[in-house]
């Protein structure tokens, strides 16, 4: 894998952010976590992630106005999103998402998790 690829994790959970950032290394990626989409948003003024996973359900910042923030910032409208959620992807509230977000359905395997980010990438 190349390690050149820099990937955001922004879960609230932080057995999640850490399992897999854990994981993400492993694979040599490089890997940055923000326990909020705030958080995320001043990570990436200094840092232009490749790929940003983004839990889709978390208080502050809605998900949709942060896909909007991230498509509309010079330095991450080139990033790919993919939305981690519980929720199935055929819930209404997920098919509500920006259509060029991928979604992964936690919780599911590290290989899952790795193939996903692969072919995203």
């Amino acid at each position: 894998m190349n390690s050149k690829h820099h990937i955001l994790i922004c879960d609230d959970s932080e057995d999640v952010r850490s399992l897999y950032k854990l994981a993400l290394e492993q694979e040599h990626f490089v890997v940055e976590t923000a326990q909020s989409r705030s958080e995320a948003q001043s990570l990436v003024e200094d840092w232009e992630p490749d790929l940003i996973l983004v839990d889709f359900r978390m208080t502050g910042i809605s998900f949709n106005a942060f896909v909007k923030f991230l498509k509309t910032n010079p330095k991450t409208q080139a990033s790919k999103v993919i939305a981690l959620s519980s929720f199935s992807k055929t819930d209404p509230t997920v098919l509500n998402r920006d259509p060029s977000v991928q979604f992964f359905q936690k919780p599911a395997s590290l290989s899952e998790l790795l193939s996903i980010v692969q072919n995203s990438l």
